[in-house]
């Protein structure tokens, strides 16, 4: 892209808001990425406040009565729904090692309900702690089955970073408070953070392998 046509992209004005452009913005924005009814209402206002402050109409009530019953449409529709997009955020938090007070913020600032939230991370413990009831647990892993998803992610979270029982991966190792410290910034508690410094590398290889 030459100078030119950037800047003339850069100033393009705004579309003026109407309620078909809304469903149109709407769907494009959620055929490319999930969204919670919260977050999707919230990038749709960024376009009508942008249009109103380029056009000055339609006013702001009207614009708002319009993003509601188009969200409205597309939770009937099935195009949002904050339940499944709570699991799939889950899923992807957990296998990237996040421990659960971080996950439980995200779900927070995605405008995910509070109830629906802990239904979720309930359900979400019974089910890790059912499917590794058979697994070959580590022999120092936490004896509250509740704490097993905490230590499954803290252990994901140590191979990612190189730590505790992956610290012979690293080109430099970290020290055990440092780790320690890397541990507590993701969220995980002290005593899971001690336990996974203390978990043998072998065990905690068989065991990620066979949780996946």
């Amino acid at each position: 892209m030459d100078e030119q046509t950037k800047k003339k992209k850069e100033i393009r004005p705004p579309r003026k808001i109407s309620k078909s452009y809304l469903q149109n913005a709407g769907l494009y924005y959620l055929e490319r990425y999930p969204a919670s009814v919260a977050h999707f209402k919230t990038v749709m206002q960024r376009k009508i406040d942008r249009s109103i402050r380029y056009h000055g109409t339609p006013s702001r009530e009207e614009c708002a009565e319009w993003l509601d019953g188009v969200a409205d449409k597309y939770v009937e529709y099935g195009y949002l729904n904050d339940q499944r997009y709570a699991e799939g955020l889950i899923h992807s938090l957990q296998q990237k090692g996040r421990a659960e007070m971080k996950i439980r913020a995200r779900l927070k600032q995605a405008g995910i309900d509070e109830h629906v939230i802990v239904s979720l991370m309930a359900r979400k413990k019974e089910e890790e702690a059912e499917r590794l009831n058979d697994l070959p647990i580590p022999s120092n892993w936490p004896q509250q089955s509740s704490n097993i998803s905490e230590y499954l992610a803290a252990l994901k979270y140590a191979k990612k970073r190189r730590v505790g029982p992956y610290a012979a991966l690293a080109r430099t190792p970290k020290d055990p408070e440092k780790a320690l410290a890397m541990l507590a910034r993701n969220g995980f508690s002290y005593d899971i953070a001690q336990v996974i410094l203390q978990t043998d590398a072998d065990e905690a290889e068989v065991f990620l392998l066979h949780s996946r």
